[in-house]
Formats: structure tokens, C-alpha cells, sequence
């Protein structure tokens, strides 16, 4: 997953083809060429350096990559809303661990505010409490080329649910649980759209993704 879903080439800005091994080749004309230029509101790039195209049968095929990319106004705000949309959509569903890339989880135990352990949950409802302020930063690397999520205000949803205590009564329980975004990165459009991707991190030492319980 790349960071911009489009090429730009001198002036020109068209959407990027898929590619194979995650690079895309060209075939130039003879001439100057300056890849991935700032778009307003959009994204801001540090100029990459001018690529000359001269026939020649044994000539390289220079990398050109963009460099130090900074989200720009229309960007983030999408990105607001893509991050909420997502939210809405794991909120809606009514298992343990919502499914798709979903920030937030529990590993099917729950921690009551009263001390007891609550196992065999069912009858749950996810609510959003509070959505997340989220920035792009770049951090490309050998394992991802996408923009990585960086949390700046923390969200949270409430989980509600019934299941059996430590005594093993039956009991109903509400808790809060963070919404973790570390695991998830991002491509950019030319106009600012926003496409999420990924999984978010797992937190607890067996390897179960667990946003409700902050000492699993």
C-alpha cells in the first residue's frame, strides 16, 4: 500500500496503475522530468530531484520515490471523517472483536470497575464515546510505503454486555475501552481522499487484540 494512490509528473497528475512489487515503470520520452510535486490542501513534497530521459539501451531505471510528505488541510479533514466512518462501522457490530481492521476489542474478558472478572460475554452493543483526533505522518520503510496513523486525542467507545462473574453469576456490565489506531496506515488521493488499511496492533501478551482491559 503506497502513501499516494497517484503519479505526478511535471504538471500532470493522473491515477496510479497497479503495480507489481509495489514500483511502477515508465517508459520516457527524451526530456527532463520532475516526479511528485506539492498539490494545495493536499499534500506538501519535498521536490524530488529531475530525472533526464535520454535513449540509450543500457541506461538505468532510476527509483523515483516522493519524499518527506506532509499531509495537507483537505487531507486531514478527510481523514477525520474516514477514521469516523470506520468507528461507526466496527461500533455496529455486536461480537467481542469487530472484525475489518477494527481499533478497538476485547479478547472476550472483561474487567467490571468492582474488581470481577466477567467471561462467556453475550447481549454486547458498542457505543462510540468520544472519536479520536488522528494526524498522517510519514514513515515509509523496507515493510510499508502507506502513511502511518498517529493518535493526538484518544477516543473511546463503551461496551455493554452480559455474561458470568467469578463467582459465576450471571451479571450485566459497562465498560469503556480505548480505540488504538497505531496499527493502521493510509494512501492519499490527488483530491485528499483517504483510504484506510491495516490492522491495529495486538496489546496483550498472548497475542489477542484488546482495547477494554488497559493491564491485559
Amino acid at each position: 500500500m503506497a502513501a499516494l494512490s497517484y503519479v505526478q509528473v511535471n504538471d500532470r497528475i493522473v491515477p496510479r496503475p497497479a503495480a507489481e512489487y509495489g514500483y511502477t515503470t515508465y517508459a520516457l520520452f527524451p526530456g527532463t522530468y520532475r516526479f511528485y510535486q506539492s498539490v494545495p490542501d493536499v499534500v506538501d513534497a519535498r521536490k524530488t530531484e529531475v530525472v533526464v530521459a535520454f535513449p540509450d539501451e543500457d541506461a538505468d531505471e532510476p527509483a523515483v520515490v516522493p519524499r518527506a510528505l506532509t499531509p495537507g488541510k483537505n487531507t486531514l479533514t478527510r481523514l477525520g471523517k474516514a477514521v469516523e466512518q470506520r468507528i461507526d462501522e466496527c461500533a455496529g457490530f455486536a461480537t467481542p472483536a469487530p472484525y475489518g481492521g477494527c481499533p478497538f476489542a476485547t479478547d472476550g474478558e472483561i474487567d467490571t470497575p468492582d474488581g470481577k472478572r466477567v467471561t462467556e460475554l453475550h447481549g454486547l452493543t458498542w457505543k462510540v464515546a468520544s472519536y479520536p483526533v488522528a494526524t498522517l505522518i510519514d514513515n515509509r520503510s523496507e515493510r510499508s510505503s502507506a502513511f502511518a496513523l498517529r493518535t493526538d486525542e484518544p477516543g473511546t467507545v463503551t461496551l455493554t454486555g452480559s455474561g458470568f462473574d467469578t463467582d459465576d453469576k450471571p451479571t450485566t456490565f459497562t465498560v469503556t475501552c480505548d480505540i488504538d489506531l497505531s496499527g493502521l496506515t493510509a494512501t492519499v488521493g490527488a483530491h485528499g481522499e483517504v483510504t484506510l488499511a491495516g490492522s491495529p496492533a495486538t496489546t496483550s501478551d498472548n497475542g489477542s487484540f484488546n482495547t477494554c482491559r488497559r493491564n491485559a
